[in-house]
């Protein structure tokens, strides 16, 4: 039984997990402790490998728990999926499907989701993914193209899942090809709500800030969408796609508009890698860092340690919709730079260039109090903080 994790000052889980130790990326990588907080959903698995939701643990993170029944931390679980629990029985694990699972935020979240314990499987074209964003993965992979499955064919013979975590999308921004950014993305996302719904299941999928395009800063959950790109629109059909499912469903489906998301594991995304990933490449080979004119444009940038704490909480959300998962707040290009520049200890200057492109949000800033109040998310980690710490991981790396 999950249920859940509360962090005691001293570091141990008081419920439902075992000690946090660090992410560990692949062996030329070095790891970051996992955000602060809880996953407060609770199941009991039934007859035939199911499992039930009875309950939510809510407002676990100030550690009285810890000090009322002790900080023991959990054993890792058994091969039989059993784990003994410091507080009273024995805890099973979860069964979780992971799309996109080698990708950049679907492998940080198949590593959070493997350390604390649970069964994961995962499906990737490898498009964009690469095998060694999962090197020390323990579960199953299916290389494939998400929108050419049949999912309930494919896993007819195994016990359902307990969630889906859908993170499988082209993520290159300039793709023009409308019709395959659209079935890719769309079509991908219908076959895991088609299998969800035959089984019950609740769904966690990427959307993308990209559907707000020129709407203005603080982008809000109630914004009509208006999307710049054939990407954006695709996300933005996503979200129309789950809320019809929602309706009268009665498990939760919960899309996560992200913003900016920067972070270890995104080396294999090329072009469509992060804008603080590109100026980084850029400054370590001695060229200028190129920024548009005149640096003022900015993003909301989010650490995708959070983006991956938003994911579990967001199985615990009291309703389902789409909401924004970002840092809360606002980056200039030049303040990417500077912090970049003072993290690597070189002295370069600024090219300045025109912006090519006709579609372009020039300022993006997530208003999280929806995303907040559903599933307490709350970002820890500052863009500053995020940037110097990615830092210190490409740099141990030899990056």
């Amino acid at each position: 039984m999950e249920i859940g994790a509360a962090f005691c000052h001293n570091g141990a889980v008081a419920i439902g997990s075992h000690r946090r130790e660090p992410l560990e990326f692949p062996p030329e990588s070095a790891g970051r402790e996992g955000p602060r907080g809880l996953v407060p959903l609770q199941f009991r698995r039934q007859p035939g490998g199911r499992s039930r939701r009875i309950g939510i643990l809510e407002n676990l993170t100030t550690g009285s728990l810890c000090e009322r029944r002790g900080s023991a931390p959990f054993s890792r679980p058994a091969a039989s999926g059993r784990r003994k629990g410091g507080v009273n029985d024995e805890r099973i694990f979860m069964r979780y499907l992971v799309t996109g699972g080698a990708g950049f935020i679907g492998s940080n979240l198949v590593r959070r989701l493997e350390a604390d314990g649970h069964d994961v499987t995962v499906i990737d074209d490898l498009s964009s993914g690469h095998f060694k964003n999962l090197v020390g993965f323990r579960g199953d992979f299916y290389p494939e193209e998400l929108s050419r499955m049949d999912l309930i064919s494919v896993f007819s013979g195994r016990p359902a899942f307990d969630a889906i975590f859908h993170q499988a999308s082209i993520t290159d921004t300039t793709v023009m090809d409308q019709r395959f950014m659209m079935e890719r993305n769309v079509e991908g996302f219908r076959r895991v709500i088609d299998y969800a719904l035959r089984h019950t299941l609740p769904v966690v999928y990427a959307s993308s800030a990209g559907v707000y395009g020129a709407n203005p800063s603080p982008q809000t959950e109630t914004q009509t969408p208006a999307p710049m790109n054939v990407y954006g629109f695709s996300k933005a059909v996503l979200d129309n796609i789950a809320a019809q499912a929602a309706k009268g469903y009665s498990r939760t489906i919960v899309g996560l508009r992200y913003f900016n998301v920067f972070g270890p594991g995104e080396d294999f995304k090329g072009a469509a890698a992060s804008m603080i990933y590109q100026l980084y490449r850029q400054m370590k080979a001695g060229k200028a860092p190129r920024i548009f004119k005149w640096g003022e444009q900015g993003r909301d940038f989010v650490y995708v340690g959070d983006v991956v704490e938003a994911n579990l909480r967001a199985l615990s959300s009291r309703r389902s919709g789409s909401f924004n998962v970002g840092s809360g707040s606002f980056t200039t290009f030049n303040t990417l730079v500077d912090t970049l520049r003072e993290s690597l200890k070189l002295d370069v200057k600024t090219e300045y260039f025109d912006n090519p492109y006709d579609f372009y949000q020039e300022h993006t800033h997530a208003d999280i109090q929806a995303a907040k109040e559903a599933f307490g998310y709350s970002p820890q980690t500052t863009v500053v903080e995020g940037i110097r710490e990615y830092v210190r991981i490409l740099e141990s790396r030899g990056r």
